[in-house]
């Protein structure tokens, strides 16, 4: 018995049983693996389906447990090289120009032709482009997250993730899982964050940060909310990269002054976006190791740093910036966390890669409570953000 699945122009996916009525008073010809299905309604308005004759297509319930587990093993490196590829060559930003045949975007961005199309196809089946009938490709609303453009910078973010330093690492999570311990002083020969500022791998650095810039816009809104600046002085994001999150509540706040501590190579970035939302005045850069030392501020800032460090670092981190804070400095942390009892895909993606790469964890709320403790701090609240983030509020004990 063949099963047919019906895929509407509007992306909703309907089983035959469904509409087993109307296909039976509808004229069906099949072409190939898709056909074009014209229903007729009563009052003679038409709706465009296509109609899937395989049910290995799209209907994953449909394969058995093999079949699946062959497609999990197979695909997944195949679909992040992909997507890493459209990203890095542009593919977005062409099409958004116009639909073309894969030849003549081929020209455009340097592909060989033959190629170019074997990868137009394969994008089809992720939802990445549609074909018309003529044979030219469009570009999808998913592909458009990946223009130069696009304020979330997928872009940096799908060059860097999938770029040669983090597939190198990632390959190591073999030993990862035996030991317990990062490797990307084994698969890189230096950590990973002294990786980045190697001036041979420039272009991979200069997309992590971009990527890295793009994952806080979801969040600084809601950190914005979460903080209130009033009365404070001066905040210093620790670890901030580029500084995003940090010149987000200089520009709600106009006599805030902000700082950004992290190695001096990222000091370009930093200054630049200083310069673009024009904070510069306010806005200082320092070149440190917060291993080392942190300078004293109102408020301290951590996104995305202590969820790349152990327990014992983490505490390092967070007893450091103690030292020269003021009597009345707060300490905000945005990091994922996870509910053990119910964990988020992201979340737990982050997860394994801290483990392999850097040597950290996505933790509970709790296990923030903890780590806090052991600092001499004191928890004071947390909040949910988008993006699987928690927001962490905490005062000297």
């Amino acid at each position: 018995m063949r099963i047919l699945r019906l895929r509407l122009q509007d992306g909703f996916l309907l089983p035959s049983p469904v509409l087993a009525k109307t296909l039976r008073r509808a004229p069906v010809e099949v072409s190939g693996a898709q056909a074009d299905l014209r229903i007729g309604h009563a009052k003679g308005g038409k709706v465009t389906a296509f109609v899937s004759e395989d049910p290995t297509d799209d209907d994953e319930e449909a394969l058995d447990a093999r079949e699946r587990m062959a497609r999990l093993i197979f695909a997944p490196r195949i679909l992040a090289q992909v997507v890493k590829c459209v990203a890095q060559f542009g593919v977005a930003d062409h099409l958004a120009t116009g639909p073309c045949h894969p030849a003549d975007l081929a020209a455009v961005i340097g592909l060989d032709a033959s190629a170019a199309g074997r990868l137009l196809r394969y994008c089809t089946t992720v939802g990445l482009v549609r074909r018309d009938k003529d044979g030219r490709y469009h570009g999808t609303e998913l592909l458009a997250t990946l223009r130069s453009d696009d304020p979330y910078r997928l872009r940096s973010f799908a060059m860097a993730q999938n770029g040669p330093g983090q597939w190198a690492v990632l390959s190591r999570l073999d030993e990862a899982l035996r030991t317990g311990a990062p490797q990307a002083a084994e698969a890189l020969g230096c950590e990973l964050y002294e990786y980045y500022g190697r001036p041979d791998v420039a272009d991979e650095a200069a997309a992590y940060r971009q990527g890295l810039l793009g994952r806080s816009v979801d969040v600084q809104d809601a950190v914005v909310d979460f903080v209130d600046t009033r009365g404070l002085a001066s905040v210093l994001d620790v670890g901030g990269s580029a500084g995003s999150m940090v010149m987000a509540l200089m520009l709600a706040n106009p006599d805030l002054r902000g700082a950004v501590l992290d190695l001096p190579d990222a000091a370009p970035a930093a200054e630049a976006q200083a310069r673009r939302l024009g904070v510069s005045e306010r806005f200082e850069f320092i070149a440190g190791n917060f291993f080392e030392e942190v300078p004293g501020s109102d408020l301290f800032l951590l996104k995305n740093v202590l969820g790349n460090w152990d327990d014992d670092r983490c505490v390092a981190i967070l007893e450091n910036s103690r030292r020269k804070a003021l009597p009345e400095s707060r300490w905000v942390i945005v990091e994922n966390a996870v509910d053990e009892s119910s964990p988020k895909r992201w979340a737990v993606d982050v997860d394994i890669v801290t483990l392999v790469a850097v040597g950290g964890r996505v933790r509970s709320v709790d296990d923030y409570r903890r780590l806090l403790t052991r600092a001499g701090l004191r928890f004071v609240r947390s909040a949910s953000a988008t993006a699987g983030y928690q927001l962490i509020e905490a005062v000297l004990r």
